[in-house]
């Protein structure tokens, strides 16, 4: 088998400022941009930033609340909506993608003692992997 690195020429596209902090946590496509969430140890607590091209990035959503704690655990687009799992399972966000919009929904799913590691859909569902269980629905 040959190396994959042949194939593969990596180009960074994003580095965050030292003034930013915070580890980059998660990755998705929703509505034609990109978005990344960042956390753990951001004097910003948690930072959504997007790009339309993949190299200007702006900030989207931040929440200095959860201070250097934060996290930006799970990022996943479902029905219209890019839904954020945050802050050791206490933070449940959606979004439409407009600045305006953002909508807490900590309070609207299960797994909110959890951290929301992982959200996917599958058949039409979708699905939460917290640190111990997992939980789905059919609705968005």
């Amino acid at each position: 088998m040959e190396s994959g690195s042949e194939y593969l020429s990596w180009e960074k596209v994003y580095e965050r400022p030292n003034n930013v902090g915070g580890t980059i946590e998660s990755l998705e496509a929703f509505n034609g941009a990109l978005y990344a969430g960042i956390g753990f140890d951001c004097p910003n607590g948690i930072l959504l930033l997007n790009t339309d091209d993949g190299e200007s990035w702006t900030e989207f959503y931040s929440n200095p609340g959860y201070g250097l704690l934060g996290h930006v655990h799970a990022l996943k687009a479902f029905k219209g909506y890019l839904y954020l799992g945050y802050y050791h399972g206490h933070g449940f966000r959606r979004t439409d993608g407009s600045e305006t919009s953002g909508e807490v929904l900590a309070d609207a799913y299960p797994g909110a003692s959890g951290d929301p590691f992982r959200l996917l859909e599958h058949t039409d569902r979708f699905y939460e992997r917290t640190m111990a269980s997992l939980f789905s629905v059919s609705q968005g």
